[in-house]
């Protein structure tokens, strides 16, 4: 269930049971697609709330430290993301929250370019000023996740998958 998914990532400390966790979320969602939305949304509602983005007391320095010290808030912020480009035509009210996410990774600075700026390529370089880091593949999370094509459409949120490889980067670098 849901609510079991959400108190074993809550609680874990250890990698490789998130990660459990994580696939545990991906394979929920798979069943919930077939006309399970409410369970899609609450799913998503649920893992947001890990990403330590939609925080309203948080200072940006301090989310700022929180995500870029701890893998949890990463983990979860690429799992939403990942769910919502995998299943987007089945989402329905969790569209909200990763939109709330978006937006705090645009005032974090997180975002490539090319996610805000639509005259900017998708595979530019990103500038040492920007906050974004150049997208690269992590082979420990497989690339099913990580389609290699990005479109320059927000609507259909498939920006994100540079994003999750700029998060992927950021882990592997700390």
């Amino acid at each position: 269930s849901v609510a079991a998914l959400s108190s074993f990532f809550e609680h874990a400390d250890e990698e490789e049971l998130m990660h459990e966790c994580i696939e545990g979320l991906f394979s929920v969602a798979r069943i919930a697609q077939y006309g399970l939305e409410d369970t899609l949304d609450e799913l998503i509602t649920s893992f947001c709330k890990f990403t330590t983005l939609l925080n309203p007391y948080a200072s940006t320095e301090e989310t700022m430290f929180t995500f870029s010290h701890d893998l949890k808030p990463r983990l979860a912020t690429v799992a939403v993301f990942t769910l919502a480009n995998d299943f987007r035509n089945s989402i329905r009210g969790g569209w909200k929250n990763i939109v709330d996410c978006l937006l705090k990774l645009k005032r974090l600075r997180l975002l490539p370019p090319s996610a805000i700026d639509f005259d900017v390529p998708a595979d530019a370089p990103t500038t040492p000023g920007s906050g974004a880091i150049s997208p690269t593949d992590d082979h420990k999370f497989g690339t099913h996740r990580f389609p290699s094509v990005m479109t320059q459409s927000v609507a259909s949120l498939e920006v994100v998958q540079t994003f999750q490889k700029n998060v992927y980067k950021t882990s592997v670098d700390r």
